[in-house]
């Protein structure tokens, strides 16, 4: 699969669902966000054709109102003329294989750090289980975000950088800076558990990665 970045996605990143109308397929990622990508399996660059369309599920949480607004999306699919393999194209704010986007998982993570998994359940509609398996989520991911502190410094506070400190300041910790940094370290996706116990998969981010 190939993440991309564009600056309308970065802008709806910093933004809330009005100022778009709901129409999140106009952020999907299409052949010309990939014109300059190399392949994330044999490096090839800027040899795509379009293979495709997959169609999946979204869901975003909308502070303003905090209700769930689901989305069906199409997703371009591109082959590599130099080595025949496929990849999806997905913006940055959708984990791949998860159906709540980036930016709603971070939200749920905050919300619970300052109040409880049971009173967020409430409060945005959704089954308690579900709310305790976000939580389960960090926890599974705080030994690399823990080593990515300690190797790159990225979070600078002189603070005991604990999971519920984590939790606490994880919207304004999962930036940019720190989802490249988990890229470049980890070749996978924040979030992204699928393939956890095995190999992780190649994933490019952007036209400027390496």
């Amino acid at each position: 699969m190939i993440i991309c970045k564009s600056n309308k996605i970065k802008y709806f990143n910093k933004n809330n669902l009005k100022k778009f109308n709901n129409d999140i397929q106009s952020l999907m990622p299409t052949m010309d966000d990939i014109k300059d990508c190399k392949c994330p399996k044999c490096h090839a660059k800027s040899n795509f054709s379009i293979h495709g369309h997959y169609n999946r599920n979204l869901v975003i949480i909308s502070k303003e109102d905090n209700t769930c607004h689901e989305y069906y999306l199409s997703v371009t699919r591109a082959i590599c003329n130099s080595c025949g393999s496929t990849h999806a194209l997905l913006p940055d704010f959708i984990v791949p294989y998860k159906t709540f986007s980036f930016n709603s998982i971070i939200y749920i993570i905050a919300e619970v750090a300052s109040s409880s998994a049971y009173q967020v359940a409430n409060k945005l509609n959704l089954s308690f289980q579900f709310i305790y398996s976000i939580i389960a989520l960090l926890v599974l991911f705080f030994p690399q975000i823990s080593l990515l502190k300690r190797q790159t410094n990225f979070h600078k506070q002189n603070t005991n950088f604990d999971v519920q400190y984590f939790s606490l300041n994880c919207i304004n910790i999962c930036d940019d800076d720190f989802l490249q940094l988990f890229f470049i370290y980890y070749h996978w996706a924040f979030l992204m558990t699928k393939f956890r116990n095995i190999p992780a998969p190649p994933i490019n981010i952007g036209a400027n990665f390496p």
